[in-house]
């Protein structure tokens, strides 16, 4: 199973930046990753072009401004990471989603990171078109809380489908097997009570997971049906088991974010969330 390679990490000059880089350092390190810090601060200089040049995707984002650029290369010089190579780049146009999209292509990222909750211009809502295409790219996107994982990772994959044919299903797995493998993580495999049944109490389970994921768990694991609602029930079990990583699907069609699931659980619960 192939690891990440390059961490695109979006950063403003707050506190939740700062603790999204400690999160994205941390997974460099599992991950033999690389780091780029990424500031886009559109606001700043009211420029919000509508699409993006065809120039942009080629040449990645290269209009920057100078204080900007200074601020990220402070930040870059003041992580103590011999054993991680990490760059960064600062832009002020065009608009934050387009110009995210734009260094996720020229930078061939793996893993796109964002600190929640952010200021509006970083918020992933579907008031803005962009922002849709970024989470329905092929770039699976943290949102982190940024604060310290447990010495042993909890983290929880959510499923909606037992069909071994759901492409969505086996994405999921697929990166929560990688994360709970290399981040030597316990896993939950937590199954919506509308999908079809699965018998949890027995091997069965593990043997169509191993499938989905194309790769055996290392690391303790469970599995688990939830009943109800899965937009109430999840926020509430992130909650009462706090879970250090969440791992679920990213929207489909006009969906923004799965407003009623991930914000949820980010909005409720210390959680990241990482959305396949």
């Amino acid at each position: 199973m192939a690891a990440f390679a390059r961490l695109l990490l979006i950063v403003d000059r707050s506190d939740r930046a700062r603790a999204a880089l400690n999160k994205t350092m941390l997974l460099a390190r599992y991950f033999g990753a690389n780091v780029r810090i990424f500031l886009c601060e559109t606001e700043r200089y009211g420029s919000h072009s509508a699409e993006i040049p065809d120039t942009l995707a080629a040449e990645g984002a290269t209009a920057a401004d100078s204080e900007a650029h200074d601020y990220v290369a402070a930040l870059t010089r003041s992580i103590s990471a011999s054993d991680v190579d990490v760059s960064s780049v600062a832009v002020y146009r065009p608009s934050l989603p387009q110009a995210v999209m734009a260094e996720c292509v020229h930078y061939q990222a793996d893993l796109l990171v964002v600190a929640a909750p952010s200021r509006a211009g970083v918020r992933l809502t579907g008031s803005a078109p962009t922002w849709q295409k970024v989470l329905h790219g092929h770039v699976p996107v943290l949102v982190t809380h940024g604060r310290p994982w447990n010495p042993t990772p909890k983290f929880a994959a959510i499923v909606e489908s037992t069909n071994l044919d759901d492409q969505h299903t086996a994405a999921i797995a697929r990166l929560s097997t990688m994360f709970a493998n290399r981040c030597q993580a316990e896993l939950d495999v937590l199954v919506s009570s509308t999908a079809h049944a699965l018998n949890a109490e027995t091997a069965d389970w593990r043997r169509w997971w191993t499938t989905l994921a194309g790769a055996e768990l290392d690391a303790q694991a469970s599995c688990a049906t939830l009943t109800g609602e899965l937009a109430v029930t999840l926020p509430r079990q992130a909650r009462a088991q706090e879970y250090d990583l969440v791992v679920l699907e990213r929207p489909r069609g006009s969906e923004s974010m799965n407003p009623t699931i991930a914000a949820r659980v980010i909005a409720s619960s210390s959680s990241d969330v990482l959305m396949a």
